[in-house]
Order: structure tokens, then C-alpha cells, then sequence
């Protein structure tokens, strides 16, 4: 079996990435799993506002931004919602006072995040890597990057 080596790539400013292999001081936010990284929030959607993206508002305070598109998945059916179109819009108001159960990054960066009331998952929303940002109440950031991974801001932080 040939070992698997998965890396973060920091954002260092406006042109570089840094990549490193132990992200520990970002374990609050962030951890990494056997595919990915799973992140350490959690709250109901208490505000959502629309505009050329979505902005979701936990009640934790972590602020999830997602340009289009990306898919809302509900049961069997899949939205392919693209805000430009009127109808998209509309069906994303079903977010709201809904409670984050999950939220990951694929290794690919692709962020997955479930909702859903109770112990039920009613709503699955699927955002492509550099389509997505998650912005925590401390002012550090994540996003998924084009080539794989996610990007964390600021690169090194500390308590």
C-alpha cells in the first residue's frame, strides 16, 4: 500500500501559498480526517442575505459565503442553484433556521455541509473548490482551493 500524503496550503497574502503538514494551531476551526478536513462549527442559520452570492450566518458566528453554483441536494432531488436565476433564489430560503450538523473539505476542496433539525438531515448544499469561503468570529478564514486543498488566513495564528 503506498502511503498517502496529504498537505494544507496556507495563504501567506495575495500570491502565495505556504504548504505545511502539522495545521495543530488551526485545530479549533479545523481538523483534518482520512479524506479532508472537517470543521469545528456549528449553529442554525439565523441570517441569510443575497446579493452576487449567498452569505449564510451561523448562530455560532462563522459566516459562510458561497458563489454559484453549487447544489442544494433535499431527499432524491438535486438543486443546481445559480443565483442569477430568480427561481434559484427562492429555493435556497429553506436554509434558514436550519442547524449545521456537518460541515467538510474534500481533499479535491470541494465543501460539503449538512443541515437539517434535530437528529434528521434534511438538506445537503455541495460548493465547488474556489467557490466557497468560511469566515469564524476571530477574523481567520478558510477556502477551497482550485488545485486541492483549502486555504487558511491567516497562515499562523495564536491564542
Amino acid at each position: 500500500m503506498v502511503p498517502v500524503v496529504r498537505c494544507l496550503k496556507i495563504d501567506e497574502g495575495l500570491m502565495g501559498h505556504k504548504i505545511i503538514d502539522d495545521p495543530a494551531w488551526h485545530d479549533d476551526i479545523v481538523r483534518q480526517d482520512h479524506d479532508g478536513w472537517v470543521f469545528q462549527m456549528s449553529g442554525a442559520v439565523g441570517h441569510l442575505s443575497l446579493d452576487d452570492a449567498l452569505r449564510l450566518q451561523l448562530g455560532g458566528g462563522a459566516e459562510i459565503l458561497l458563489q454559484t453554483p453549487f447544489q442544494l441536494q433535499q431527499d432524491a432531488s438535486v438543486l443546481h442553484i445559480d443565483l442569477s436565476k430568480q427561481s434559484d433564489r427562492e429555493s435556497i430560503g429553506r436554509l434558514l433556521n436550519q442547524t449545521l450538523q456537518k460541515a467538510a473539505a474534500s481533499s479535491r476542496g470541494t465543501l460539503q455541509m449538512t443541515f437539517g433539525q434535530k437528529a434528521s438531515a434534511d438538506l445537503t448544499l455541495v460548493a465547488n473548490p474556489e467557490s466557497w469561503h468560511i469566515h469564524f468570529p476571530d477574523g481567520r478564514a478558510c477556502w477551497g482551493l482550485k488545485g486541492g486543498g483549502i486555504g487558511l488566513f491567516p497562515p499562523e495564528y495564536h491564542n
